[in-house]
């Protein structure tokens, strides 16, 4: 009893991780993560900034001291301030409440196009996420019609590594920037301009996506039930193979009596 009850175990348990693995969502564990380092950069005065706002012409306007721009990453938004972490909480349960991106930027398949990026939408993952803000008058000076800024990051990136910038420019609007906001460095930096600052993620091709052999959504649910019936089904044969071995020791026992 005690090994069927040990066998019967191992079926649930394998049943509880195929089903799980099946319904993982498109973003991993974000909630542990420090926020993208920021890097430095020199204003047209060569003076040392953490970044740059430019006029709607892309004239700049003025650097960014370091004092006057925040990162804070959604693993430390609990330390942030009321309203950044309404933000990053909002911005964090919509990104895993959705089932991939599309949810959040309805015309991301267009943009991938754009992009030359021949992944589909389900296939990306958010790798980091995070709130961007400034203060004193660099905060007054991107709040001016038509300003931006641009801010770099280390981010490390191969240079045959896509990445997507996603903007939760407010409340559960999100906008996707690509293109020409978007400079990528031969170190692994890339350089995005905002036109205002709020919780932004970054999103990459997960490389263990594999598409589903069948078209829609219970492609992969059918996937999860083929493995678990199979396993199944080799419990079942034990369990039976285990009981006639225990007919056929008693029945040796009652022929060993019976001499």
């Amino acid at each position: 009893m005690k090994r069927r009850n040990r066998v019967v175990a191992f079926v649930l348990a394998v049943m509880l991780f195929t089903v799980t693995a099946y319904a993982e969502k498109f973003t991993p564990s974000v909630q542990q993560k420090g926020a993208p380092e920021i890097v430095m950069v020199n204003d047209q005065n060569g003076n040392e900034v953490i970044a740059v706002i430019n006029d709607a012409s892309g004239k700049e306007v003025a650097g960014v001291p370091a004092g006057n721009l925040q990162i804070t990453p959604v693993s430390e938004s609990a330390q942030a301030s009321a309203e950044i972490q309404e933000m990053l909480e909002n911005a964090y349960k919509q990104i895993t409440d959705s089932d991939n991106l599309t949810a959040l930027v309805s015309n991301l398949p267009d943009v991938l196009k754009e992009m030359k990026w021949d992944v589909p939408a389900e296939a990306l993952v958010v790798r980091d996420l995070f709130d961007v803000s400034v203060i004193g008058e660099s905060k007054d000076l991107l709040a001016q019609e038509g300003n931006t800024i641009t801010v770099r990051f280390k981010l490390g990136l191969a240079s045959d590594e896509q990445m997507l910038t996603l903007h939760n420019f407010e409340s559960d609007k999100w906008e996707a920037i690509y293109g020409a906001k978007v400079e990528r460095h031969d170190n692994g930096d890339v350089s995005v301009t905002f036109d205002s600052l709020s919780p932004v993620a970054f999103a990459v091709k997960n490389d263990s996506y594999v598409a589903p052999a069948e078209s829609g959504s219970n492609g992969m649910m059918i996937g999860a039930i083929v493995v678990v019936a199979v396993v199944a089904g080799i419990v079942v044969v034990l369990l039976v193979k285990n009981n006639k071995n225990k007919k056929n020791q008693n029945a040796k026992k009652q022929e060993q009596k019976v001499r």
